[in-house]
């Protein structure tokens, strides 16, 4: 084995890594989706004061299999993505430029 300088790495180990097929995208995306599907039922669990770590458990015990950081990393982009959804669309109302300010004059009008 030739040593490639990082630590407990070899070079037929790093080999067998390159060798590993890519992993399949839709399990990662029926995932996401379950975690979406039940957003509400996780913040409520999360507002009760349950961890993610708690909620993983949980949810593995429904069959879906998580763990805590992953769950954290897919509720902040849920929630980016709701917040995102709900930001106001520009009208023509709000472009509209600030009406002029009236100035009092001194003296007598004229």
């Amino acid at each position: 084995m030739q040593h490639l300088g990082i630590i407990g790495f070899h070079r037929d180990k790093t080999n067998q890594m390159l060798k590993l097929p890519d992993k399949p995208a839709i399990v990662v995306s029926e995932l996401r989706a379950s975690i979406e599907a039940r957003f509400e039922e996780i913040q409520e669990a999360r507002a009760k004061g349950y961890s993610a770590d708690q909620i993983a458990e949980a949810l593995a015990h429904d069959g879906i299999k998580i763990n805590g950081p992953t769950l954290r990393s897919y509720l902040q982009r849920i929630k980016a993505r709701k917040k995102e959804q709900v930001k106001p669309v520009a009208t023509s109302q709000t472009q509209l430029p600030a009406p002029p300010r009236f100035q009092m004059r001194k003296g007598p009008v004229e």
